[in-house]
């Protein structure tokens, strides 16, 4: 069964993952994610200094949103391989720009 997630921007997809057996080195480099995130990550204006899993992902999808906008097509692919990797029941991320107002969502099937 193939999985993969699609991202939204307001109601538009601007993107769609399918995934994909990842290589080892892949996977090392995923790890190596999660090792430097260990020291924290800032989601919007807070500091997080031990994000949780979902926080983790929250990071990384804020960041999917920044490459796809800048078209680093390397760094689109390692992303949604992590989100991916660590969230297989992902299959949205729901995100709006209004007003200078972002917001997101990653949604899950049940």
């Amino acid at each position: 069964m193939a999985y993969g997630f699609i991202v939204t921007l307001n109601k538009q997809t601007v993107y769609t993952y399918k995934d994909i057996p990842a290589p080892a080195r892949l996977r090392r480099y995923l790890d190596e994610m999660d090792l430097h995130m260990e020291n924290g990550v800032q989601l919007g204006d807070a500091f997080i200094a031990q994000p949780s899993d979902y926080q983790r992902q929250q990071y990384v999808a804020m960041d999917l949103i920044h490459s796809l906008e800048k078209k680093d097509f390397k760094m689109i692919d390692v992303l949604s391989a992590y989100l991916m990797k660590r969230n297989a029941k992902l299959i949205e991320i729901r995100a709006s720009l209004k007003d200078d107002v972002f917001n997101m969502q990653l949604i899950t099937k049940e």
